[in-house]
């Protein structure tokens, strides 16, 4: 992706929440992973925008966690791995950016 995925402000469609989506779709979609057949996200919920460039860095960093653990890409894996971005970029990840997933941002280290 070389676009930014912005996000929605007003609870419209936004191409972040449609990142997240098909990504959460195609995790699940073998029958191992869940058999997934819809994934739905709440565009509001989408709290930053990324430039397409961040989100291959992010997928990248997050798929080098996952590849030391020896699974797949979980948000255990993305959150850390967006964190690290915030930081590199001179910003401080907050908990009501990262909400419950706070916590998160030390794992992977």
């Amino acid at each position: 992706m070389t676009a930014p995925a912005t996000r929605s402000t007003d609870d419209g469609e936004s191409a972040a929440a449609d990142l997240i989506a098909d990504s959460m779709l195609a995790a699940t979609l073998a029958p191992d992973q869940g058999g997934a057949q819809l994934a739905l996200v709440n565009g509001t919920g989408v709290r930053v925008d990324l430039p397409g460039g961040d989100i291959r860095n992010v997928v990248l960093s997050a798929a080098f966690l996952a590849a030391q653990d020896g699974t797949a890409i979980h948000m255990r894996h993305l959150v850390p791995a967006l964190g690290r971005l915030m930081v590199k970029k001179g910003k401080v990840p907050s908990a009501t950016e990262f909400k419950q997933y706070h916590s998160w941002l030390s794992s992977g280290d």
